[in-house]
C-alpha cells in the first residue's frame, strides 16, 4: 500500500460517480428532449410517419444501458477499495512505516471529509438528486466515505504489518 492510494482512491471514486451521475442525466434530459421533438414532428407530419416509432427503436434503447451506472458504480467503488487491500498484502515494509500510514490514513479521512460534503451538496442539488438517487451503493458509499477510509486504511496497515512479520519468520 503506497502512501498515495488512498487518496487516488478518494479521487478516483469521487471522479467516478461524477461522471456516471452526469451521463445518466445527460441521458435523462437529452432522451425527453428528443422524445418530445419526435412527438412534435409525428403530430405535425401530413404524411403519417411516425416519427416517435424511430425515437423507441434508436434512443431509447440507451436508457437500459446507462442505469447499469446506478449499480456499476457502487461495484467500481468496492473494486477500488479491494485493491488497496490487495495493494497491502503485496508490499513488503518495515513495521516502522505503520507510524507513517497511520498519519496518512488520519490525513485522508480529513480529506475523505471534505469530498463526502462535497458529494451531499451535489446529490442535494434539485436539478441533479435525479441522476443520483438510483446509485445505492455508491451513495452509501461516497455519504459514509470517512468511515471507509478509516476501515480501509486500518485493514490495510493491519495486512502489511502481519505481512511483514509472516516474511519475517520465513528467514
Amino acid at each position: 500500500m503506497n502512501i498515495s492510494d488512498i487518496f487516488i482512491v478518494i479521487i478516483i471514486s469521487f471522479i467516478t460517480v461524477i461522471i456516471a451521475g452526469f451521463f445518466i442525466f445527460i441521458q435523462s434530459e437529452v432522451g425527453t428532449e428528443m422524445e418530445n421533438a419526435f412527438e412534435e414532428l409525428t403530430a405535425s407530419n401530413e404524411r403519417g410517419i411516425n416519427y416517435s416509432e424511430s425515437y423507441e427503436v434508436g434512443f431509447a434503447q440507451t436508457e437500459p444501458a446507462y442505469n447499469t451506472l446506478n449499480w456499476l458504480t457502487g461495484f467500481m467503488l468496492v473494486g477500488y477499495a479491494l485493491t488497496i487491500l490487495i495493494s497491502a498484502y503485496m508490499v513488503n515494509t518495515k513495521p516502522i512505516f505503520f507510524v507513517v500510514f497511520f498519519f496518512t490514513t488520519a490525513i485522508s479521512i480529513i480529506f475523505a471529509v471534505v469530498i463526502s460534503n462535497t458529494y451531499f451538496e451535489i446529490t442535494t442539488n434539485t436539478t441533479l438528486a435525479s441522476a443520483f438517487t438510483g446509485m445505492t451503493g455508491a451513495n452509501y458509499i461516497l455519504q459514509f466515505l470517512p468511515l471507509w477510509v478509516a476501515g480501509i486504511g486500518i485493514i490495510g496497515m493491519i495486512i502489511m504489518f502481519a505481512r511483514f512479520r509472516k516474511h519475517e519468520e520465513v528467514y
